[in-house]
């Protein structure tokens, strides 16, 4: 199973699900954590379920998502606009996706209890 983490590590507000991750890298040792750069750095995948852990803005505690059509996109004015949720959504109307998790921390929420919380989500997800 592979897992891809997004997040920016110079943003405090951005940089929780890289902190996670890199905890819970060790503990799962039959998963492959791939710490994203880029939005296509997910493009390496030959499955057709994706898992991401992120950071998402608005929530109060942490989500699993399913639904691409619950995610908010960006109005695109040029490249630079393209955000993670406008990229699932196209890569799965071209059928490169066919399932989606997300599991999505908020932006202020304590390191620990993300860590324990994405610890209990990878356990039910890698069985």
């Amino acid at each position: 199973m592979n897992l891809f983490i997004f997040g920016n590590p110079a943003l405090s507000i951005d940089d929780l699900a890289i902190k996670v991750a890199q905890q819970l890298e060790p503990i799962f040792p039959k998963i492959h954590f791939i710490f994203c750069e880029s939005l296509t750095d997910i493009l390496v995948i030959d499955e057709q379920e994706l898992i991401i852990l992120d950071v998402a803005q608005g929530i109060q505690k942490p989500a699993i998502l399913h639904n691409l059509d619950d995610l908010e996109t960006n109005h695109l004015t040029s490249l630079h606009d393209f955000d993670i949720a406008y990229f699932l959504k196209l890569l799965k109307s071209v059928d490169r996706i066919k399932k989606v998790t997300i599991l999505a921390l908020p932006q202020e929420y304590p390191q620990e209890k993300a860590k324990q919380w994405v610890q209990e989500q990878l356990k039910k997800l890698s069985q």
